[in-house]
């Protein structure tokens, strides 16, 4: 990566022009140029109109960026494709994340040679902004083009020319002018140099589509920007179904096959004439739910369209809290407090105020094994129902019951609520155990049967309805205490692609880490992350413990939940596997012993009947005991729901940022235990309050995004426990902190990209692609970020390097690898093994024994002091 500065957005997606001016021997401003009109010959030679890229290369100022292969070879084909007609190419990039960085290994492959059809080629880059700076007049902007233009054709062999952004060649609304854009026109309609242009998807339909010359001149290629990295990778079956397929052949199964078109006749044809039975489709996923013998396994994943081919998983479960999260503290945080503030915050008397901050009118989908119906801790102030929907894909059907028990008690801590005002029996067995939410709606969701189970299939089909209807019911959250083992890789898992495609739709997705922190003799382990939460789109939450009490100096990560990085992994053609190593959990709630609502005759209720709160409730009223992150899960989503009743212009990747960055770092917890720390309800309000409701569509980068010019404090009091936020968050395998994630519209806010979109890997170490990540932010590649010591703003510690655009980073010592161990010699979660399902390390089996292990998590947790 070369290095630039940060200029001021031309446009959203592409290259600013004013930045192309800036890459010249590594410059960082640029300067009017009132240089005298130029010759064809001496017009190539100013590098502040042209870049030569091959040059560039020479001197060593442009450098690899791995990953990007795919994209790159689609520019490739294009370009020779086009060559034959003499059209342009324009290369639509959704977000511009990777545009830069394409275009480089682009040039690195023309110089080397890689390409015989493209052999000889050079590569121009025309810096339109240096061409109209300092310009006389439009004659003057007219020469200097000219001659650029002429000089550039001069050269032996057809040059490949890049004008970055579409807009300059258009018809109606050219970015620099009538004079540009008639050279520019007229120069692609000769065909006498190749020219590549860049634009979003809506520059393409605006720009292109519209224009009659631009339609005709120039082939499209989609780099599928929204995440590059987002690309099926490796072999097209999941690793559990290869190892199926050499062990037991003629074995019959299901499997979930994800296509680029489900209804594409060859597919079908594919399908049929291997007796393969479709038994369910997902289709806003693109995705069929198949009955097949493995040895088609193959033949089907290789049919025109498939993508790829997973083996359906089991699917199972992974259990005072107002006043410790924080929560109890912004109840009237919706409008401007007035005297009555102090008042109307005591638990009885709020109920009093229409305008309390409670989730209202946001919708939680609970993703689980259903919602007892009749529990009054699911009605509100006035005693109506709040469950707006319920749907089954379980197959049981039993919506009104919850016979497992699971989905009611995870549902009262995320959305749990007194009852009826007048009803004096709801308020005495109630009150105290009020979820974070108790207003929102909730969408009871069951994929879990009696047992507490349930299949991936069934999952995907209810993430297929829950998009379908997202609207219809507000449903802004989805709550998933629960999971799958997380075999392969998150690029080419179903379950992921799937909470994916939500994400980018703004729901927040928020996924039980899982409750595998340790082996059945207490040893810890690290690699346990189950699926969905091995995604980097989901919020993935990892237990705490309170011990009981409101105040947080106390508080600790519980020994069972799960630990990252992730393990799930991809298998290349030489059969290594390629671990994804991402940093999770992303942040610690409130898990242990935790006491929510309790469905009659469950199983979890009939089986630990001391699990049950003594307080003489009938079982309208129940409430019981329960441990995991399953529990810790729905804090955080209740969280979610706050921060969209008092802000619901936040997406997704604002509130998982705001989450991270006001969270507090427990000390002597490393980051894979605890991501960023605890939750901090009370922070997190508070800032999501102060965005912006009134950003721009499309926000440029570095807008100010808050609606105050002064900095929030960085420091919460709890309970009587005062600390200072995280102010950073975890992009998959590094760390960002710095004031700008929160004063200045990161790119990577927007709906369809990751938080971890920004950062590349060049050279073996995180860089920044000076787009979607500002300047002045603080990057590390290590993870251990000092145990619990917060960075404060500003700082530079060890390992870190204040972000500039391109600039290098210092490798910190790296906390991970596919190594088996840690650096203490803690085993990491490793290995798929079909028939004792996912060994780890010491023998710990997660598929075999996950129920059983599950639920001695949920009844006993962490044997200490318990809240009451």
């Amino acid at each position: 990566m070369r290095k630039i500065v940060t200029p001021g957005l031309i446009s959203l997606i592409l290259i600013p022009s004013l930045l192309v001016a800036g890459i010249v021997n590594g410059q960082t401003a640029i300067r009017s140029q009132n240089n005298p009109r130029l010759s064809q010959d001496s017009a190539i030679e100013n590098p502040y109109y042209v870049e030569d890229l091959s040059r560039s290369i020479a001197e060593g100022k442009i450098r690899p960026t791995e990953g990007l292969d795919v994209e790159v070879e689609k520019i490739e084909d294009a370009l020779t494709a086009a060559d034959k007609d003499k059209k342009g190419t324009i290369i639509v990039d959704r977000y511009g994340a990777k545009r830069q960085a394409v275009l480089d290994n682009l040039a690195l492959r023309l110089a080397a040679g890689k390409n015989t059809a493209l052999r000889g080629r050079k590569l121009f880059k025309v810096n339109l902004a240096g061409i109209v700076g300092g310009a006389e007049s439009e004659a003057d902007v007219a020469s200097r083009l000219d001659a650029v233009l002429k000089s550039i054709e001069s050269v032996k062999g057809r040059s490949i020319v890049v004008v970055e952004e579409v807009a300059s060649f258009s018809g109606k609304n050219p970015a620099f002018g009538a004079t540009v854009a008639e050279r520019l026109r007229r120069a692609l309609g000769d065909g006498r140099i190749q020219i590549v242009s860049t634009g979003t998807f809506d520059d393409y339909r605006q720009e292109v589509l519209a224009d009659d010359l631009l339609r005709s001149r120039f082939g499209a290629v989609d780099l599928n920007a929204e995440n590059s990295e987002d690309s099926f990778v490796g072999d097209k079956l999941s690793p559990d179904l290869r190892e199926l397929l050499q062990k037991d052949p003629d074995q019959k199964v299901k499997v979930i096959l994800q296509a680029e078109d489900i209804d594409n006749s060859a597919l079908r044809g594919v399908l049929k004439n291997n007796g393969v039975i479709v038994s369910d489709e997902a289709r806003s996923l693109n995705m069929l739910v198949l009955e097949l013998p493995v040895r088609v396994a193959e033949e089907v994943a290789a049919a025109q369209g498939a993508n790829h081919l997973s083996l359906d998983r089991k699917v199972h479960l992974l259990g005072h809290i107002e006043t410790t999260t924080g929560a109890l503290l912004v109840r009237d945080k919706l409008n401007t407090p007035s005297l009555l503030t102090p008042v109307l915050t005591l638990p009885i008397l709020s109920l009093l105020s229409t305008n309390l901050l409670d989730g209202s009118g946001v919708g939680i989908a609970i993703v689980d094994s259903s919602v007892r119906d009749d529990h009054r801790s699911f009605i509100d102030y006035s005693g109506n129902k709040r469950i707006v929907y319920k749907v089954d894909f379980s197959g049981d059907d039993h919506l009104t019951d919850d016979e497992y028990g699971h989905g009611t008690h995870v549902a009262a801590l995320a959305a749990g609520g007194v009852g009826r005002f007048a009803d004096g029996a709801d308020w005495n067995y109630l009150s105290n155990y009020r979820g974070i939410a108790p207003n929102s709606k909730i969408v009871n969701v069951r994929v879990l049967d009696q047992n507490g189970a349930g299949t991936t299939a069934n999952l995907i089909r209810a993430l297929d309805w829950l998009y379908t209807n997202r609207t219809a019911y507000n449903i802004r959250v989805v709550n998933m205490s629960l999971g799958s083992p997380a075999v392969e890789s998150w690029r080419n898992d179903p379950l992921c692609r799937a909470v994916r495609k939500l994400t980018a739709a703004g729901m927040v997705v928020v996924a039980a880490a899982g409750n595998n922190g340790k082996t059945a003799n207490g040893q810890k382990i690290y690699g346990a992350i189950h699926s969905p939460g091995n995604d980097p789109s989901v919020i993935t939450v990892g237990a705490a413990n309170t011990f009981g009490t409101d105040a947080r100096d106390d508080d600790g990560i519980a020994t069972y939940s799960s630990r990252g990085p992730t393990r799930s992994y991809w298998t290349d053609d030489a059969n290594v596997r390629h671990f994804d190593n991402l940093i999770k959990p992303d942040l610690v709630a409130p898990g242990n012993l935790i006491i929510g609502a309790r469905a009659k005759d469950s199983e979890l209720g009939t089986s630990n009947p001391s699990l049950t709160v003594p307080n003489g409730a009938d079982d309208k009223r129940k409430m019981m005991y329960l441990s995991g992150t399953s529990m810790a899960t729905p804090i955080v989503s209740g969280a979610a729901a706050l921060m969209l009743q008092v802000n619901p212009k936040l997406t997704p990747n604002m509130i998982k940022v705001i989450l991270q960055y006001t969270a507090q770092r427990l000390g002597g917890f490393n980051t894979l235990e605890q991501g960023a720390g605890l939750l901090n309800i009370e922070g997190a309000i508070r800032l999501a309050k102060l965005v912006r409701q009134d950003l721009p569509n499309p926000t440029p980068p570095g807008t100010p995004l808050l609606t105050t010019n002064g900095m929030p404090e960085h420091t919460s009091t709890i309970a009587g426990t005062k600390f200072q936020w995280s102010g950073g968050i975890f992009p998959n395998y590094g760390a960002l902190t710095g004031t700008e994630l929160i004063t200045k519209y990161q790119a990577f806010y927007a709906n369809g990209l990751l938080v971890s979109d920004g950062l590349l890997v060049s050279d073996g170490l995180l860089v920044s692609d000076g787009l979607l990540v500002s300047d002045g932010l603080l990057v590390s590649d290590g993870l251990l970020v000092s145990d619990g010591a917060v960075l404060a703003d500003n700082a530079n510690p060890a390992g870190y390097q204040t972000l500039t655009r391109g600039t290098l980073l210092a490798p910190s010592s790296l906390l991970y690898s596919n190594a088996a161990t840690l650096p203490d010699n803690t085993p990491i979660a490793d290995g798929l093994l079909v028939s004792d399902g996912l060994l780890v390390s010491d023998g710990l089996l997660v598929s075999d024994n996950i129920r059983s292990q599950s639920n001695n998590v949920l009844a006993v947790g962490d044997n200490t002091a318990r809240m009451r």
